[in-house]
């Protein structure tokens, strides 16, 4: 997967424009004048319970791949980190592809049955999500209206997925075994070796355990939203912390610049304006939030990517 301009520029664009509907009409005096009021140990919370959350996403990885391979924990969190800092740092998601690679070379697995059971993170994550706004207050999701038509349109599309899944695995043997030449045998090879990866979805145990732990990275996910808000002087809401959590969760998935910038502070702050939060102190609270993310996964994402001998050039 390669890094092209056509992706880059398309990125940039969209960006652009969610910043410009982000900052229109924000009174920048006001904006800095929030950003000063930030209580440095509330801000120091939240990035501890980003890493607590990214070392959870370690602990599920590593289950999703133990039928495969037993591979530790902590090394799946390093593995983790790079991925996301990547991200931060490239368009295009490439942190996915990166670390599927990574953890494939370095751990001696298939890297297309790694990269299924990314695939697999990813499902569980967005199943948890759409469950999650099934569950929150109806007078906040009807302050978006947006949002009632991208979880059923985000609900119908898990379904689909899900249920291509389940027909690739029912059907595997019978497409892969046949013996195909040239390119056509290549994608066949790589498609069995990914749908192996996707295998565990098949396996309740697995699924059982791991979709417990996702529910933990997202209860640490909210802690990061709801320890910031008195922080930055916004009154504690439970509720409205989960729905900014559904909002930018589902926001994020738009293709945009590294980072998701532009989209992330858009659906931030979109989220607590609908909670009566003043325009201004949601955008710095965004934009506060969006950093303590970014000082957690980059210089560490950067660190463990340096000491592992790895390179741009490889990435791109």
């Amino acid at each position: 997967m390669k890094v092209t301009w056509k992706r880059i520029v398309f990125g940039l664009i969209v960006s652009g424009l969610f910043i410009y509907l982000t900052i229109r009409g924000l009174d920048w005096e006001q904006v800095f004048e929030h950003l000063k009021t930030l209580n440095p140990l509330r801000f120091v919370l939240t990035v501890f319970f980003t890493f607590v959350a990214m070392f959870l996403r370690g602990v599920r990885w590593a289950m999703l791949l133990s039928p495969y391979k037993k591979i530790p924990s902590l090394y799946l969190f390093s593995i983790e980190l790079v991925g996301y800092m990547v991200n931060y740092l490239l368009p295009g998601k490439l942190g996915e592809v990166v670390k599927s690679y990574v953890a494939g070379e370095e751990r001696d697995i298939s890297k297309g049955v790694v990269f299924g059971t990314v695939v697999v993170e990813r499902i569980l994550d967005l199943a948890f999500i759409l469950l999650l706004g099934v569950f929150l207050p109806s007078e906040l999701k009807a302050r978006v209206p947006v949002v009632e038509k991208i979880s059923i349109g985000s609900l119908i599309l898990l379904f689909v997925v899900l249920g291509g899944i389940l027909i690739m695995h029912q059907f595997r043997d019978k497409l892969t075994k046949k013996y195909y030449r040239g390119w056509i045998g290549k994608v066949m090879l790589s498609l069995e070796k990914f749908s192996h990866g996707l295998d565990v979805i098949c396996s309740p145990s697995v699924l059982i355990r791991a979709f417990i732990v996702t529910a933990l990275v997202w209860f640490f996910t909210f802690l990061q939203l709801y320890v910031l808000m008195p922080g930055m002087g916004i009154r504690p809401d439970m509720a409205l912390s989960l729905f900014a959590m559904f909002l930018f969760t589902l926001g994020i998935t738009i293709p945009s610049s590294p980072g998701d910038i532009g989209p992330f502070h858009y659906f931030i702050t979109l989220a607590f304006v609908s909670g009566g939060v003043q325009k201004d102190l949601a955008f710095a609270y965004a934009v506060v939030y969006h950093l303590s993310l970014f000082i957690t996964v980059v210089p560490s994402g950067i660190i463990i990517f340096l000491t592992k001998g790895l390179s741009w050039k490889e990435v791109k």
